[in-house]
């Protein structure tokens, strides 16, 4: 978030928006290696060695709910993959916008992600984890929509800070999920696979991404997109329907008083 606003400081100064970046990089880098200080004094703990996984205790994880819970990571990494590595490209090159607003309109999505995920332990108390991950991934659509067909640098804006709240704040929630699917000795197989499964459908996604752009126009990967989340979501309501439709404790409580 700070690069942005650096870069649009700098701009101010320097009539080239490259220099302008350059100089941002350099005091981002710069506050980077400081934090190396503080990191080198942590001590690590102690490495606790455990049971290595059998080949039957890896069989035994591709059940037909892991195997669902695993697709339904993929379409959503391959969603994002279309689109998220070129918003910058895409704002600057749709829009016909400068270096430094792309910085600050990037900026200001971060803050979105910031608060997303403040906003996570009050949403999901109230309507309960599952309801949240499939309202947040649903309203992320339309959202992606007036993204992916600006009606001008205002409304794209304010877009890009609601998408990121909104599909930030789902991430803690489906990493909590996807723990609780399966036995303690099983998790760190879990965490493995959907993060290999999400950076390899991301990495398919950019490829995408790049050749969709390249052939056609910057918007078209988000129509791909919008279609990859709804099909992500179809597939998580499937597994976790009977959690999604019950009706919340918290809510009954609330309600009784």
């Amino acid at each position: 978030m700070l690069t942005g606003f650096l870069a649009e400081y700098f701009s101010v100064h320097i009539s080239s928006d490259a220099i302008s970046i350059r100089y941002a990089l350099i005091v981002i880098s710069t506050i980077s290696l400081i934090a190396v200080i503080p990191l080198s004094r942590l001590k690590p703990k102690p490495i606790v060695i455990t049971k290595k996984l059998s080949l039957r205790e890896l069989k035994d994880y591709f059940t037909k709910v892991n195997i669902m819970f695993l697709a339904y990571t993929s379409f959503i990494g391959l969603g994002a993959g279309l689109v998220v590595p070129f918003f910058g490209v895409y704002l600057k090159y749709m829009l016909e916008t400068t270096e430094s607003i792309v910085g600050l309109i990037l900026s200001f999505a971060q803050l979105g992600t910031v608060i997303g995920g403040l906003s996570v332990p009050i949403i999901s108390k109230h309507i309960g984890k599952y309801k949240t991950i499939v309202a947040t991934q649903l309203l992320s659509i339309p959202l992606l929509i007036a993204i992916g067909f600006p009606q001008g640098l205002i409304i794209v804006s304010i877009a890009f800070f609601l998408r990121s709240s909104l599909m930030n704040m789902s991430q803690p929630l489906i990493r909590n999920i996807s723990m609780q699917m399966v036995d303690d000795q099983q998790r760190s197989l879990m965490s493995a696979m959907r993060a290999m499964v999400n950076n390899l459908a991301r990495a398919l996604g950019i490829f995408l991404g790049g050749s969709l752009m390249s052939m056609y126009t910057y918007n078209t990967p988000y129509i791909f997109t919008i279609l990859f989340y709804i099909i992500g979501t179809c597939i998580f309501f499937i597994i976790f329907k009977k959690e999604i439709t019950e009706k919340h404790i918290f809510s009954s409580n609330h309600s009784s008083k």
